[in-house]
């Protein structure tokens, strides 16, 4: 992805090492491959460079087609433009005119890309406007200049451009927030993921909608990390409504049930 596009070691991850990897039923697969190539550097609560991240996604998946015989991939450096049922087939066709046949289709775009529809057209046809700060070399563009910079935005993007030009003393970043929050800071200390209790969580989707909101409120108020271990929970535990597993061994830390702020069986039903 985009975000794992940087060279710059730099450029962290948002998320702690122990919380990345490629297998659901793996959480530490990313935390063993670093320490495979630094032992006794590499720290399960460090927040790792995203190229190492890259590195290791590169490295999984080398290894799976390895492992798959017969398999072979093929990156295709084009845009899609329209998908044809061809006589029990499907054909992709490409914006070069050529076409990629297949048996099944599987829709993966990724994030879309920045809008800057935002801005004047003064500003956007500006050669000091930088619309996407991820298009190559952005963000070296933004390092050789000179003078202060406005970052429209406050989240991960806005922390790469401060980072890159933080070794130019002297300038300074203005970021400007949609919602007026910064990003909140993680926990100085690992903790346990927040395990929901979902025996009452009902089936209609609307209410489960109602309740992973409520419980991601919850874990971010009880661990002051956001949401990530609300998150983590809902992964771990096992219900016939989520389909998530708990393991039986895993010890974590139980958003208490008698919480001011729970749901009431009336107000979301089964």
């Amino acid at each position: 992805g985009t975000a794992f596009s940087t060279t710059d070691a730099d450029h962290l991850l948002n998320v702690p090492a122990s919380g990345m990897s490629a297998f659901p039923d793996a959480p530490g697969d990313f935390m063993a491959w670093r320490r495979r190539l630094a032992p006794g550097l590499a720290q399960p609560y460090e927040f790792a460079p995203r190229r190492d991240y890259a590195r290791y996604l590169d490295h999984t998946l080398a290894e799976a087609l390895a492992a798959a015989p017969g398999v072979t991939l093929t990156h295709v450096r084009r845009t899609a433009v329209a998908v044809h049922r061809r006589s029990g087939s499907l054909e992709l066709e490409l914006d070069d005119g050529s076409g990629l046949r297949g048996d099944a289709l599987v829709v993966g775009t990724g994030l879309p890309a920045p809008s800057a529809d935002w801005a004047p057209e003064a500003l956007r046809s500006s050669d000091r406007f930088i619309e996407d700060p991820w298009r190559g070399g952005a963000l070296e563009r933004i390092a050789a200049a000179t003078g202060d910079v406005l970052v429209v935005g406050a989240g991960l993007t806005m922390v790469d451009v401060v980072t890159t030009i933080a070794r130019d003393h002297g300038r300074t970043v203005h970021a400007i927030s949609r919602s007026g929050l910064l990003p909140h800071r993680h926990a100085s200390a690992p903790l346990d993921p927040v395990v929901p209790d979902t025996s009452a969580w009902g089936r209609d989707l609307a209410c489960l909608v109602t309740r992973v909101r409520h419980h991601l409120a919850l874990a971010a108020e009880l661990t002051g990390d956001g949401v990530d271990l609300g998150l983590r929970g809902l992964q771990l535990h096992h219900d016939d409504h989520v389909g998530l597993m708990l393991p039986s061994d895993q010890k974590s830390r139980r958003a208490p049930a008698s919480s001011k702020r729970a749901l009431s069986a009336s107000q979301c039903g089964r």
